[in-house]
């Protein structure tokens, strides 16, 4: 009887999945109202904005974010003043514009302000604009995490994480300092923005830093495990269809890595039996699409009209694009068909997807570990040292006291330092950041914990000690 009982409820719950897939609106942004698309291709507004300049929010993909259930879509929208100020040619030639956090409500149309500026801000109050982006959602759908700066004086910035709690109605800051906080992923194990993986609450779960000269390209999840995709300009990743390589950092240990491959994109709700969009970068138009249950590709039109704003159905059999200026259309891989929407937009969206690597056929393979960023510019001659993560170090007798910083970097500040002779512990950590041609360790001495360095001008400085 028990097995009966279980048996229907994993029946039900699979059904209710599937049901949600199908029932999933496509949503459309066409002219600063959404619209949203039922199975019979019938599009329905769901908005009256008052769209004030062509140039504002929201305009792409990037601006907007659709919560794991498909219910919720969050979206950036530039605010009246400053859009009435770029439809007048006031403020330049921008690349982006301040922005406010909207949150609507697919089903009932219904729109709540998240986050907006004060009453009376001008265009050029420059210290009260907000610029607003990285919307991410928690993988439960129960909380919405963006980053916002603004700038206080010309030389200093404000940057924080911001969260909106859907079940309290509340939004809490859960880190507020001058650091880079983009890209910004909401992983299982935390909210990874930039090179730092923090909980929830805000606490540091790990804090990582980038060989020298390197930038973090996105984040995905992959075979497990949270990763940072980086890139610098004399490591370039090989990217085509016949093969590739993608660079990435552990955002639990800080380790590097290589895996062969190309950049995609899968349903995040669908992943095992999703299509694939191979060398996906966030430029919303892949290379190709890719089944590897049917072994069936799409190639996207070489001439105009061009396809753009790629968006995958929560099932991950279907796709929608935009054929610009044109209509849009809505592929399935399952009978091969086509359905066309006689309409313009100006973004698409529909079911939540994630990053991954894969090959051309749709092959995955293993993290490999890399030594590519590790090159005599950044590091120095001298070779690594064997200092062990969680081992014992010593500043090597006859010279100075090795000083320690809060980065690995001869510009960060000075926090400490450990006299010649002295023995220290090697962080459990990151370990061997290379920058200004050395070679640093993390480090704890005397209650003090940050970087120093191993060596520099073929003079080592530290050894390994028992």
């Amino acid at each position: 009887m028990k097995l009966f009982i279980i048996l229907v409820m994993m029946i039900l719950s699979y059904s209710s999945i599937n049901a949600q897939e199908a029932d999933q609106p496509l949503i459309i942004l066409w002219a600063g109202d959404f619209y949203t698309v039922d199975a019979s291709g019938t599009a329905t507004p769901i908005t009256a904005n008052r769209l004030v300049a062509g140039e504002a929010m929201p305009s792409s993909q990037r601006d907007l974010a659709i919560s794991p259930d498909g219910r919720f879509l969050a979206y950036l929208r530039t605010p009246d003043f400053f859009a009435q100020a770029l439809a007048n040619n006031l403020t330049g030639n921008l690349g982006t514009t301040p922005a406010d956090v909207i949150l609507l409500d697919t089903a009932s149309g219904e729109q709540t302000v998240l986050a907006h500026h004060a009453e009376g801000t001008s265009w050029q109050d420059a210290e009260r604009l907000w610029y607003r982006s990285e919307l991410t959602w928690s993988p439960d759908g129960t909380q919405l995490a963006y980053a916002e700066l603004r700038r206080i004086n010309v030389s200093y910035y404000e940057t924080r994480i911001r969260v909106y709690n859907m079940q309290t109605g509340s939004t809490r800051t859960i880190s507020g300092t001058p650091e880079n906080f983009w890209p910004m992923t909401w992983f299982p194990e935390g909210i990874a923005a930039h090179t730092t993986l923090f909980a929830p609450d805000g606490t540091i779960l790990a804090h990582n830093f980038l060989t020298e000269g390197s930038i973090v390209r996105g984040h995905m999840s992959y075979q497990g495990r949270p990763y940072a995709v980086i890139s610098s300009a004399d490591v370039v990743p090989y990217e085509d269809l016949n093969g590739g390589q993608v660079y990435v950092m552990d955002m639990l240990t800080g380790e590097f890595g290589v895996i062969q491959g190309l950049i995609s994109s899968i349903s995040a709700t669908t992943p095992d039996q999703s299509a694939i969009f191979l060398r996906d970068d966030n430029d919303t138009r892949p290379a190709e699409v890719f089944d590897p249950i049917t072994g069936a590709n799409f190639i996207p039109p070489r001439q105009p009209p061009f396809a753009v704003d790629f968006t995958l159905a929560p099932d991950g059999r279907r796709f929608a694009y935009v054929l610009i200026g044109t209509n849009i259309n809505i592929y399935n891989f399952d009978d091969g068909s086509t359905q066309t929407i006689d309409m313009n937009a100006t973004a698409l969206v529909w079911g939540g997807k994630q990053y991954t690597v894969v090959l051309a056929d749709g092959q995955s393979m293993p993290v490999q570990p890399t030594t590519d960023f590790e090159n005599s510019k950044r590091c120095g001659t001298l070779p690594a040292l064997p200092l062990e993560s969680g081992g014992v170090g010593r500043v090597i007798e006859g010279g100075g006291s090795n000083r320690i910083r809060s980065a690995p970097s001869v510009e960060a500040e000075q926090i400490g330092e450990i006299p010649a002779g002295s023995t220290f512990e090697v962080v459990d950590g990151q370990q061997g950041i290379c920058a200004g041609g050395i070679r640093w360790a993390q480090v704890r001495y005397d209650g003090i914990t940050g970087w120093t360095a191993q060596g520099a001008d073929d003079s080592l400085f530290l050894e390994a000690a028992a």
